[in-house]
């Protein structure tokens, strides 16, 4: 996923609320401050066991992870719904008062034109520079993923069939804050929408105890010429975007990670708006082979393992004696780090993470496509024999030089992924996200008269009456001259590239 987890969020008030673990293989405990020392033989324990030696309930909780909501959030989140659907804006401000104690009504839900532009100078040169620099190389690669705007298939019989693509009309980017700046949230979400053409693109974020936004969220915004920037949080927020208020314009789809009070909301209003690709907790399987330093393994499994005690990591592989040595390796990482990481990453590989041992490659691809996982790292002599062979995964990434935070942020692929197994069905965000597909036909009399008689059975057969009498009723027309397709069918070109 993002560079950020759960546990980043904002924790204990309502209106992001506090994280609740995830039973994905068990309960994640919560995290209760600094860790253990790590013991001179090894450390934090990677549970190494053979894939054979799982029960059948065991796979199940490995295969089948769930992230469900609870039941006393999803009740918050439908106060919050209903009020800001009754209440509009008043209901909004009044949200941010009772649950982050922060007074809006001075200032407003929107962001003025002078903070936006004001925000770069809150932000060191080089660090600016690294996110001009990601959004050039997001960009780069999402442009490869437009498809023509208009294609059309001609049939011999005088058929034309084909499909415009066109943007959605709007899009609200969410991008969480808590105790943290997750800018990159901005970069992954914006920069295809603005590829892809979206002409109304909405940037909500939770506001400090001030009112101000952070200060990266801010300048990424007016970076990519994104104006329409909402001083909202959490569950409040997300109500807002799908439906409306005074201040706030509803919009067709809303995007961005969150806690469970977001997703409680965004569950809520599937019905009104897109709630887009289904996120939760981070998760990382790393396939690996001796040819890779165990070092690199491990530094791969602690990257993962960082994002919060709800976090997966697992590595699978065909050597046992690969496993020990990466769990050695794994002490002296997380051993490095500094508190609260540090703990987190120990609980993890403790609670929610471990070695599987299989017995052969192909018995390693059937478990990696089982766990159809978020990240899966190929650390291994031969990835691109191998990489055949993958069939669900959010992003293959091939090893050793290529660190899961470089796909995160600057790699050039989106960072929003499917998780809990959803790779089975569901793919990276992308520039599909923000287009939408017509389908064009046109039949020819002669394109008619071919398939004619095919249609009038079919509608028979099923009872059409209409249907049919619309083919067999249907008075002549003439042939359409050459050059009927009009070149105002198509769309202009995409945009610019982001200056």
């Amino acid at each position: 996923m993002l560079g950020f987890s759960l546990r980043d969020l904002y924790p204990g008030t309502l209106g992001r609320g506090p994280r609740r673990p995830r039973a994905w293989l068990g309960p994640a405990t919560p995290y209760h401050g600094p860790a253990t020392p790590v013991p001179p033989h090894g450390g934090p324990p990677l549970k190494i066991t053979r894939w054979s030696e799982l029960s059948d309930a065991e796979r199940r909780r490995l295969v089948h992870r769930r992230a469900d909501v609870p039941a006393d959030v999803l009740t918050t989140c439908r106060r919050v719904v209903d009020a800001v659907r009754a209440g509009g804006d008043a209901a909004v401000l009044a949200l941010e008062r009772e649950f982050d104690g922060v007074d809006l009504d001075g200032i407003g839900l929107r962001v003025g034109n002078d903070e936006l532009a004001e925000a770069a100078a809150q932000l060191p040169l080089d660090l600016r520079r690294s996110f001009d620099r990601a959004i050039e190389r997001v960009e780069r690669f999402h442009r490869r993923q437009l498809p023509p705007p208009l294609w059309l298939e001609a049939f011999p019989d005088g058929t034309r069939a084909g499909e415009q693509t066109v943007p959605i009309e709007s899009v609200g980017c969410y991008v969480p804050r808590g105790k943290g700046s997750f800018g990159s949230v901005l970069v992954m979400l914006g920069v295809p929408a603005r590829v892809a053409g979206v002409e109304r693109i909405a940037v909500a974020s939770p506001p400090d105890a001030t009112g101000r936004l952070d200060p990266a969220t801010l300048y990424l915004a007016h970076r990519l010429g994104l104006d329409t920037v909402y001083r909202m949080g959490g569950a409040p927020a997300i109500a807002a975007l799908a439906l409306g208020t005074e201040t706030v314009e509803a919009v067709a789809k809303v995007l961005g990670p969150g806690n469970a009070y977001v997703t409680g909301a965004k569950q809520l209003l599937a019905g009104t708006v897109d709630i887009g690709l289904h996120s939760g907790p981070s998760e990382a399987v790393v396939y690996a082979d001796a040819s890779v330093d165990p070092e690199v393994v491990a530094l791969d499994l602690c990257n993962e393992a960082e994002h919060g005690p709800d976090s997966l990591c697992l590595l699978v592989t065909t050597d046992p004696a690969v496993a020990e040595r990466v769990a050695m390796a794994a002490a002296r990482v997380a051993a490095a780090l500094p508190e609260p990481r540090r703990g987190w990453v120990m609980q993890v590989l403790d609670e929610r993470g471990g070695a599987i041992v299989v017995e052969s490659e192909t018995e390693a691809l059937a478990v990696i496509n089982l766990l159809a996982t978020e990240h899966l790292v190929l650390d291994i002599a031969r990835p691109y024999a191998v990489l055949p062979g993958v069939r669900y995964a959010g992003e293959v990434i091939i090893g050793p030089n290529t660190p899961v935070a470089a796909c995160n942020y600057l790699a050039g692929p989106n960072a929003v992924l499917p998780t809990n197994g959803f790779a089975r069905s569901m793919s990276a965000l992308g520039v599909r996200d923000f287009l939408r597909t017509s389908s064009v036909v046109e039949l020819s009399p002669s394109g008619l008269a071919a398939i004619g008689a095919d249609v009038v059975r079919l509608a028979e057969s099923e009872g059409f009456a209409a249907h049919a009498l619309s083919v067999t009723a249907r008075p002549p027309a003439a042939e359409r001259p050459e050059g009927g397709l009009q070149v105002e069918w198509l769309r202009s070109s995409p945009a610019d590239p982001i200056r």
